[in-house]
């Protein structure tokens, strides 16, 4: 929630866009307000503006004196507080105005929860890249290595476990918190992915081969929220069909854990491409023929498979698969690119 986090306990922390969009009200004496309060919402009016403490006569830190409809006073600040709809009407019953005058539905917890940024995730959507990573992680934790860390540490086994590690994580988790549109930025969804590492070196013998275990699969995990190999393919291609989407979800999550996974690939192969370099690329207008782009993008199907030689294998099969869906659509964006003789070449692309 974003008010009265804790009961009786103010909150010092304060996000910048709910600071910044607070000053954007211009509160005044007379002005009514409505704040959530436990599940419901409650409304009330500005009595005065005054310093909380002299010695910072400019700080918004409970600067507002306010009345509630129920006759409680106490102070706010103008983060804690928002306008009241139109719709809503003065409270004058007593009996009413002692209660909240409305439950906080699904829409308003949509409307006053933090704004996630373009900027704060790759790719520009933040709904997007957050499946993305969903897809990925989920493709980390069938892993075999992954095992140990897909759920909560068992507390009856390890008993001293949560009195040693301050800060519980695992791969699920996470996942759900992604779910959930847990995490603003994507720094912070990284900072709890090295959790899971450093946790483990917390606990156990720090050269033990569950901490081995547990480093391999956060720089995986990190590697793969880093990159913006799946996305990519949708710039490239501008695939909107759902189930050709998820076709290369599948294609591209198999691809990264077998390069990600493998210690000798750089050994084997020569020239390494990867969409992501491809769309820095085209970002920095580094190709100037459409053939230059071909090469590139079949470059990645010829590395796959100098690298991974088992025709039987899952991924061979999926290289194999998403050359296709590379052949099928590459020359309908080739014809799209001669169309449009304006533009340079790295931009028909994007």
């Amino acid at each position: 929630f974003r008010f009265h986090d804790m009961p009786d306990v103010v909150d010092f922390f304060v996000l910048h866009q709910y600071y910044e969009q607070s000053l954007t009200f211009g509160w005044e004496s007379g002005d009514r307000f409505r704040s959530v309060i436990d599940d419901g919402w409650w409304e009330g009016a500005i009595v005065s503006r005054e310093p909380f403490q002299k010695e910072f006569p400019e700080s918004f830190f409970q600067c507002y004196q306010v009345k509630w409809d129920s006759g409680e006073e106490e102070r706010l600040s103008p983060w804690d507080m928002l306008p009241i709809p139109e719709s809503s009407a003065n409270v004058d019953d007593p009996q009413i105005a002692s209660r909240p005058t409305g439950p906080v539905t699904g829409e308003d917890l949509i409307a006053i929860t933090y704004t996630t940024s373009t900027d704060e995730w790759q790719n520009g959507d933040p709904k997007l890249e957050m499946e993305r990573i969903i897809n990925g992680l989920t493709e980390i934790s069938k892993l075999p290595e992954a095992e140990p860390f897909i759920a909560s540490v068992d507390l009856d086994s390890y008993p001293t476990y949560c009195q040693i590690v301050p800060f519980m994580t695992d791969i699920g988790t996470i996942i759900e918190k992604l779910k959930n549109r847990f995490f603003r930025r994507v720094d912070a969804l990284i900072w709890e992915v090295k959790l899971i590492e450093k946790n483990a070196k917390t606990f156990n013998i720090p050269d033990s081969e569950i901490c081995h275990l547990a480093k391999k699969m956060a720089k995986l995990a990190v590697d793969f929220i880093s990159s913006c190999i799946i996305l990519t393919i949708y710039c490239l291609l501008k695939v909107d069909d759902l189930e050709i989407s998820n076709q290369v979800n599948d294609v591209f999550n198999v691809l990264l854990m077998s390069i990600f996974l493998s210690q000798n690939y750089l050994e084997i192969v020569e020239n390494p491409r990867d969409l992501t370099t491809i769309l820095k690329n085209l970002d920095h207008n580094a190709y100037q023929t459409p053939e230059n782009f071909d090469r590139d993008c079949r470059l990645i199907f010829s590395n796959s498979r100098l690298f991974n030689t088992d025709v039987r294998s899952k991924i061979f099969e999926m290289t194999t698969k998403l050359k296709e869906l590379y052949d099928e659509h590459i020359q309908s964006v080739f014809n799209n690119v001669e169309e449009d003789e304006d533009l340079p070449i790295s931009k028909k692309f994007v």
